[in-house]
């Protein structure tokens, strides 16, 4: 009963935890996107045409870039 209650098995759990570095981030680093929400969000943008501001398109949507526009 009361194993884990020692001062000498709180200094062993506490020195196991590591140099402390592990949730400081690196310099410049994006906290916000890592590169799986980047593909998401990209993957949500794609497909949709460029436009300036008055509305004209200025790419064309992903899916028709490089084909010819139709006749008419």
């Amino acid at each position: 009963m009361g194993s884990g209650k020692k001062e000498a098995t709180r200094k062993e759990r506490q020195s196991k935890g590591g140099d402390g570095m592990g949730n400081v981030k690196v310099k410049g680093e994006n906290f916000y996107r890592d590169a799986k929400k980047l593909k998401t969000l990209n993957m949500y943008k794609e497909g949709k045409p460029q436009r300036n501001s008055d509305g004209k398109i200025t790419k064309p949507p992903r899916s028709n870039r490089g084909k010819s526009r139709r006749p008419g």
